[in-house]
């Protein structure tokens, strides 16, 4: 927020700021949602993941 503050100082600037904060929100709660239907929902751990029980040195 300091940063658009500082420099975002036409209406112009602000709006990209703001659809840049909004396109990495959006990513965010992607990789959340991948993250929680991967792991969350149908219990854990996923088939095939790395257990380290399975892990021989």
């Amino acid at each position: 927020m300091a940063w658009v503050v500082q420099h975002a100082r036409t209406r112009e600037e602000q709006e990209l700021a703001l659809g840049a904060l909004r396109a990495k929100c959006d990513i965010l709660w992607a990789q959340l949602d991948a993250l929680y239907f991967s792991y969350v929902a149908p219990g854990w751990p996923p088939p095939g993941a790395f257990r380290p029980a399975d892990h021989r040195s």
